[in-house]
């Protein structure tokens, strides 16, 4: 036991040395989080669970009830101080190299979710087990008996309609939430894609060229930049490129497109290089970007309008972007046209 102790104070040392050193350059611009913790932690969040359960013995008298209800109180309250930062993060800056971008709201919303309606069931059917274990059933017509009480003394209680409620809702959440159908289902598209003359702007055949011709803008549509997809979360491929019509408005084109389905998928153009594996995935709302719209199809021939006053000169790239989830399926750079 004394050698366990040693090597666990040893271990606890040498991890907060190791979090000292990394501390030490940036305690200038820290010194502020680390009084503010521990004045927090005394004067308010202290205080608070004393409060809370004083509050809760008075309340809630039944001791297993109580139990699971104030852990899931206290696992609520380590979840809101882990996400906190990550909230209030100013949306503008860098990202942690350490952390990835999500939709924090929404997934604390998700894990609380799940933990109260857990903690709620789970001290329904403790409380329930407790009081039928002091009544032993020896035969099994008693046990159905029994099991048939215990059901029917839950359903009479108007929290277990609450947990139910809540279960029905988490799951229908989670599958708006998910899609999970989209990853067997496709959706096709097949809009009409504009035929670039592959003669250079302002250039005829000889035989046709007047004299006064040779600066003459071309008449038709032209090739502003192109690029292949490269996979990113999921498989992708196609082309992407962006037309200049002759009234000098702009689109992307995506041709025979392929990639997975998913939810919320959006069309970016963007400012950030991009870079296979999965450092790629995750940067092109790093930076600018421009939403052209819901993805029409994941799979097929489509166009997207450009709007008026784009950067195509600063926006280099096109994402496939699942805006649900922070990521991209897939993503190809835009050469410009020679």
């Amino acid at each position: 036991m004394k050698a366990t102790r040693t090597l666990l104070i040893a271990a606890g040392a040498g991890t907060v040395g190791y979090g000292g050193w990394l501390l030490w350059p940036h305690l200038p611009s820290a010194w502020l989080w680390l009084l503010a913790g521990p004045v927090l932690h005394d004067l308010v969040i202290a205080p608070a669970v004393a409060l809370i359960g004083f509050g809760a013995t008075r309340a809630i008298p039944d001791r297993t009830r109580r139990t699971w209800l104030l852990g899931a109180l206290a696992v609520t309250a380590i979840l809101l101080l882990i996400a906190t930062p990550l909230i209030w993060r100013p949306a503008p800056a860098p990202p942690n190299p350490g952390l990835q971008d999500r939709d924090y709201v929404t997934g604390l919303a998700g894990w609380l979710a799940a933990l109260w309606t857990g903690a709620t069931l789970a001290a329904l059917v403790h409380r329930d087990g407790g009081r039928s274990g002091n009544h032993p059933v020896r035969s099994v017509a008693g046990k159905e008996r029994l099991t048939g009480s215990v059901i029917s003394r839950l359903l009479r209680k108007p929290v277990t309609w609450l947990g139910i409620l809540a279960l029905a809702a988490g799951g229908a959440f989670g599958l708006y939430w998910f899609q999970p159908w989209k990853l067997v289902t496709d959706t096709e598209v097949s809009e009409a894609l504009t035929v670039v003359s592959t003669t250079p702007p302002g250039t005829l055949p000889p035989s046709t060229l007047p004299s006064t011709a040779a600066a003459a803008p071309p008449a038709g549509p032209t090739l502003v930049g192109q690029g292949e997809f490269i996979s990113h979360e999921h498989d992708t491929t196609g082309t992407a490129r962006i037309i200049r019509s002759s009234d000098g408005t702009h689109r992307l084109e995506l041709a025979d497109l392929a990639t997975s389905n998913g939810p919320d998928l959006r069309v970016w153009l963007t400012d950030q290089p991009v870079k296979e594996g999965a450092a790629g995935w995750r940067v092109f709302d790093d930076g600018t970007w421009v939403e052209l719209g819901r993805l029409k199809g994941n799979r097929g021939d489509q166009s997207y309008q450009i709007p008026a006053g784009t950067d195509l000169k600063a926006l280099t790239s096109v994402s496939i972007w699942c805006k649900r989830f922070s990521v991209s399926f897939g993503a190809a750079d835009l050469d410009p046209s020679p």
